[in-house]
């Protein structure tokens, strides 16, 4: 019987790494997979984040990658979709040749993936959920880290400025029903608006892709709001700020993710987004010398300035690299490792800030709240310069 057992799993063994495609670990590179969604409701920031990790991947290459080693990325696209990427995270952990993972970007996907990586045992650094874990029934485990920005610390400062700057003191709110980040960061404009005595005077939703939010936007405009938070994707929220001042909306316009994608703002009529105020962790203008070197970099690549996260992607690869050089100082780097070296990260020089993670989870940021004006950020009040 035990020799049979023993056929049966290395049977089970050998199907698992032709369907997955196991690999020893390479001597001449460090492996990360990569989940990202480059297609669906959220492809822009999927997208993004491409350029970001590829952008990090060449400098560090170019630079003789780590100990002689090159990095060496293995992307693959979730779609957006939770259990695909619980899927491409278990592909991942199923090849031992694989130290980690980067991503995946949505929200409602880490926190799908988060739940088994105490069984997986991979470390993975989210380059793109931003949403509010608990309010999304996740938690972070020793396993799980993020370099984003993350909204439950953005909505308070973001209110308050709204409200001490601009004279904010009643708001509406549009959410997106059928999305997990959405649906968790309403919790916390809602917290933090009691906590400010701002009055939520009307709430109303929309489903992912909608076209027309006539009949959402009519109740806000009877309610004559100082304030309109857009709580939706960067595929929506210019659109729906366009639509709200076609119907009268005087409101400034509030938001985080909505209005973080440049790329999307011209799906809002040309000065609609003007004056709009925006919650982030990352100013390109920053005269910080990581934030000018990460700049200047992606500029020379890409033509064109970096969007948040691209930032954010470019942290989690630099995050990802130091704590992989630091595991492999007797040579012998492994996930767990890689995890306690990731864990133990302290001031690191990043393009969010000096990063600080105390076991897992998020590390340290400042807010940094922004005005869209002119088609481009200024910054107006926070911090991480």
């Amino acid at each position: 019987m035990r020799h049979s057992s023993r056929l049966v799993s290395l049977l089970f063994t050998a199907i698992t790494c032709i369907v997955t495609g196991c690999q020893k670990p390479d001597a001449d590179s460090f492996r990360v997979g990569v989940i990202l969604s480059l297609t669906g409701p959220a492809a822009a920031y999927g997208q993004d984040n491409l350029q970001g990790l590829q952008l990090a991947e060449r400098i560090l290459n170019s630079k003789g990658g780590i100990g002689g080693k090159r990095m060496k990325l293995e992307v693959e696209d979730s779609g957006g979709d939770p259990s695909q990427a619980v899927l491409l995270a278990k592909r991942f952990a199923s090849d031992p040749g694989v130290l980690g993972i980067l991503g995946p970007t949505r929200t409602g996907e880490m926190v799908a993936v988060a739940r088994i990586l105490p069984v997986l045992k991979i470390p993975v650094m989210s380059v793109g959920s931003t949403g509010d874990w608990p309010a999304a029934e996740g938690k972070f485990n020793d396993w799980t880290f993020r370099s984003t920005r993350v909204d439950s610390y953005l909505v308070g400062p973001l209110l308050q400025v709204a409200r001490d700057k601009f004279a904010v003191r009643s708001l509406g709110i549009v959410y997106t029903a059928n999305d997990d980040w959405s649906v968790s960061v309403l919790k916390i404009y809602e917290k933090e608006a009691q906590r400010l005595n701002l009055k939520i005077v009307a709430k109303e939703s929309q489903m992912t892709g909608d076209t027309d939010r006539s009949a959402q936007l009519t109740k806000i405009a009877a309610q004559k709001p100082d304030a309109l938070v857009i709580n939706t994707l960067a595929s929506d929220a210019p659109s729906i700020a366009s639509q709200a001042r076609q119907m009268g909306i005087t409101a400034r316009f509030l938001g985080t993710a909505g209005f973080t994608n440049p790329t999307t703002w011209k799906l809002a009529a040309p000065g609609t987004l003007d004056g709009a105020l925006v919650a982030d962790n990352f100013f390109a203008g920053s005269t910080r010398p990581a934030v000018k070197i990460f700049v200047d970099a992606y500029r020379d690549q890409f033509k064109s300035p970096p969007p948040a996260y691209s930032a954010y992607a470019y942290d989690g690869l630099m995050l990802m690299a130091d704590a992989i050089r630091r595991a492999n100082a007797d040579g012998r780097a492994s996930r767990g490792s890689v995890r306690t070296a990731l864990a133990s990260t302290s001031n690191f020089d990043g393009v969010l800030g000096s990063l600080t993670y105390h076991g897992s989870g998020d590390a340290e940021k400042e807010p940094i709240i922004l005005i869209i004006s002119r088609g481009s950020y200024e910054r107006i009040a926070g911090g991480g310069l």
